[in-house]
């Protein structure tokens, strides 16, 4: 595998957008985001304590300073063919190691979401925060047994680089106080973290809700065969939402779907196995070299994307080569082509990135997480 990954590492120079191309593409992406028809459902959960982002450009966005950009720049010309072979090689690796994982009393996931920008400050000295939430799931498949689900804000910061550089200029400060749409007509930022709340829940959680929603019992009996659980899903997105089987929309969902499958919900063994395989054969799927998460752990980056009226879409796995585990996942509608890093060109209008900490079937007791 590493040899495979050093074809993929190169550089590439691309100009920045101009500045009237950066504004016309804004007008397109906010007018996209504003129309009613046909908005893509989010597959995320909201995070403690914030507001769910809705919309096309509102879901999640790798933050592109925890990614590391400069560690994983797009495949070079003579790297395409290794990199077009690449991504089902590796999923269907995963796909191997889920096949063997063992089940246990919980299935106990955990994450981070960085969520943003938030702008803050006067002109001419602006900049964006992003906040960042702590989540934990056990869940579990037993009607007799109790879930448990916990949590913290984990408090806002300035986005790196840039924004952290004027933040700095600014006096580094700890708390902002900005005007809002809500009744009191202003909220509090701060970088303080909340306290971990941890509690148990008697609540039969739905998932895949996007398609009216299924039980942790109706996720255990979905088919392990991957072309039963690929027609199954892309059923639903078609009667749930319309796009029709074959089209980027539905694909693209697709990809939210199997993802949501493997992290959100109490699968099976099985059933995770044909989720993997089913990412696997989705067409398009492309790596586009090797980044880090939000916490450091280097891994090969799988997107899906495309580039339609100056607007970039892409939605993201990163996946440790060695483990096979996926560490962590986005979703970006941004301005611009795609620069040499991966990311919109362009200044992004919504981001999130979720950092996977962890996600597998456990026998141990349910406790509260420990804040990284």
């Amino acid at each position: 595998m590493a040899d495979d990954l050093d074809l993929i590492r190169c550089t590439l120079n691309a100009p920045p957008p101009t500045a009237r191309a950066t504004v016309q593409a804004r007008r397109r992406l906010l007018d996209a985001i504003e129309q009613p028809e046909r908005r893509r459902r989010s597959w995320w959960r909201p995070m403690v304590g914030a507001t769910a982002l809705a919309g096309v450009a509102a879901a999640a966005v790798a933050v592109a300073a925890l990614q590391n950009p400069t560690a994983a720049p797009g495949p070079s010309a003579s790297a395409s063919a290794a990199a077009a072979v690449q991504p089902r090689q590796i999923l269907l690796a995963a796909a191997n190691r889920a096949a063997a994982e063992p089940t246990g009393r919980y299935w106990h996931v955990q994450w981070i979401n960085v969520v943003g920008p938030y702008r803050v400050g006067s002109p001419p000295d602006e900049y964006n925060l992003v906040s960042r939430g702590l989540q934990d799931f056990w869940i579990t498949t037993d009607p007799a047994s109790k879930s448990w689900i916990g949590g913290a804000d984990l408090g806002f910061q300035p986005r790196p680089g840039e924004d952290e550089q004027r933040w700095r200029a600014a006096g580094s400060p700890t708390e902002w106080v900005v005007s809002t749409d809500t009744t009191s007509g202003t909220t509090r930022y701060s970088t303080a973290p909340s306290k971990v709340k941890f509690s148990s829940t008697e609540t039969r959680e739905q998932y895949l809700t996007g398609y009216g929603g299924l039980t942790a019992a109706e996720i255990a009996e979905l088919p392990s065969d991957p072309a039963a659980l690929r027609a199954f899903a892309v059923a639903q997105i078609a009667l749930r939402n319309g796009f029709p089987p074959g089209s980027w929309e539905s694909d693209s969902q697709l990809f939210n779907a199997m993802t949501e499958l493997l992290l959100d919900a109490p699968a099976t063994p099985d059933v995770r196995t044909a989720a993997f395989t089913v990412l696997a054969d989705l067409p398009g799927i492309r790596v586009t070299g090797e980044a880090t998460d939000g916490q450091g752990r280097p891994g090969v980056r799988i997107e899906l994307s495309r580039t339609r009226a100056g607007i970039t879409e892409y939605q993201r796995l990163l996946i440790d080569p060695q483990s096979h585990l996926i560490l962590a996942m986005d979703y970006s509608a941004g301005l611009g082509e795609s620069a040499p890093n991966g990311q919109p060109s362009g200044s992004p209008i919504k981001e999130r990135h979720r950092v996977i900490l962890r996600a597998e079937w456990t026998d141990a007791e349910p406790a509260p997480p420990t804040v990284p």
